[in-house]
């Protein structure tokens, strides 16, 4: 799959325009929901979440779960541990103003963002639509110890570096030009307790990914084996962060009264 990460490249390019509270927030948000199915535990598949009807019976309930998620749990706790020259041009948390046309808005970004995800895989991935009608697209370009390397693969991948690099770009443009906000109170976070927080973070995420990706991966080295560690090491590594990160924004309150 292009990495999932990758897929707010598609609706970066809206920033300016999608600029009521929480627009933004529910496109990023929408653009990787579809791929939400390879961490909760639902009695529905992917092709199903890829899907048009997926969009609205898995795509939407998911998106606003994940985004009042991040609303209330994960917001404060990532800006946090940014490095500072980034937290203070951040904007000041805006809550959700739950009003039936924000709402609206809010609800067709989340689907925007879907949208765009659908559509990016219909090229990158076997058996969709635009793949079953195109034969090109599997094309094969390399067999070697029976993995056979075809032309979607490759969009697959190669779509994935550009997506970065197109989040990359916006990165930096959004900090190029957005002046920091008055900063003169310091840190809520000392450095090491920065960085103990982040290594509880990330160091989990790491181990139960190799762990993962060791357990599903076949034991003889070929590029299938490679593929499927590299699948399993993500779902489990990304999985066990977000779980991680929302248990740390429960106990939020806490670290931000220093009572630890």
């Amino acid at each position: 799959m292009p990495f999932t990460l990758a897929h707010p490249a598609a609706v970066l390019p809206l920033w300016r325009r999608l600029h009521h509270p929480g627009e933004m927030s529910a496109a990023v948000i929408g653009s990787m929901a579809p791929d939400f199915v390879f961490w909760l535990p639902l009695p529905i598949d992917r092709d199903t979440s890829h899907s048009i009807l997926g969009l609205f019976l898995f795509c939407l309930p998911t998106g606003v779960m994940a985004l009042w998620l991040y609303q209330t749990l994960i917001r404060d706790p990532i800006v946090a541990l940014l490095p500072r020259a980034i937290s203070v041009r951040l904007p000041l948390r805006q809550p959700i103003l739950w009003r039936l046309r924000n709402v609206v808005r809010v609800l067709l970004a989340l689907l925007l963002g879907a949208v765009t995800h659908i559509v990016w895989d219909a090229f990158t991935h076997d058996n969709t639509l635009i793949t079953r009608q195109f034969p090109f697209f599997a094309t094969p370009l390399l067999i070697q110890n029976g993995y056979t390397l075809r032309v979607y693969m490759v969009l697959q991948h190669g779509s994935a570096l550009v997506g970065l690099g197109v989040i990359t770009f916006y990165a930096w443009r959004w900090y190029q030009s957005t002046p920091p906000r008055n900063a003169s109170h310091p840190e809520n976070l000392l450095a090491w307790q920065k960085a103990s927080i982040a290594t509880c973070l990330i160091v989990p995420s790491v181990i139960g990914a190799v762990q993962n990706g060791l357990y599903k991966a076949p034991r003889e080295a070929s590029l299938q084996a490679l593929q499927v560690f590299s699948m399993a090491a993500f779902v489990a590594g990304i999985g066990i962060f977000i779980l991680v990160l929302c248990i740390l924004g429960l106990l939020w309150p806490l670290v931000e009264r220093r009572e630890w």
